[in-house]
């Protein structure tokens, strides 16, 4: 077997114990609904794309999707490093505090890993979080209020640092 087999193999296996590893990018978990508009995009050059879609509105304890898309622009296949095994992770934050709402605390290996991004369609992640928090208590949901979806870009390109932060507001309101 070989190392990347092995390596996606224990993936595998540990993703129910630890919350997720980073599979393929282009794999949904998503529960199927239409996604979301585009909240902010941004270009890492020298062709990557990267956008964040998210909903608007979600009430106590919804789940929602939370998306990611990225397409190489560059008309050529682009080399890109990343610091841990996880291409993106999106992240909750209440002001500058994270909240750690279900689907929002991905594991991800501290191992640089270097990937090809191929020229063409773009390739969707999807996220499926949930305006819930675990505790020792059992799930509490979330609080009403102004919160902020976040998306941290710490890649290399083509041998070029960039470090970018997608966001898009998102509001939590009382559950019908």
């Amino acid at each position: 077997m070989s190392l990347s087999r092995a390596t996606l193999f224990v993936c595998l296996l540990t993703v129910p114990f630890l919350g997720g590893c980073d599979l393929p990018f282009g794999t949904e978990f998503g529960d199927g609904t239409p996604p979301p508009e585009v909240k902010d995009r941004i270009v890492v050059r020298p062709g990557p794309e990267v956008a964040l879609l998210a909903p608007d509105t979600v009430a106590t304890t919804d789940s929602f999707d939370v998306r990611v898309r990225l397409e190489n622009t560059a008309g050529r296949p682009v080399q890109i490093t990343t610091p841990s095994s996880c291409l993106v992770r999106p992240g909750v934050f209440s002001g500058d505090d994270r909240v750690e709402w279900n689907g929002s605390l991905i594991g991800c290996a501290m191992v640089i890993t270097e990937r090809a991004l191929q020229p063409g369609a773009p390739q969707t992640k999807t996220f499926e979080m949930q305006a819930v928090t675990t505790s020792a208590d059992g799930e509490v949901p979330a609080s009403p209020g102004e919160y902020t979806v976040r998306i941290q870009i710490d890649w290399t390109v083509e041998g070029r640092e960039a470090e970018r932060v997608l966001s898009a507001p998102l509001r939590v309101v009382e559950e019908e």
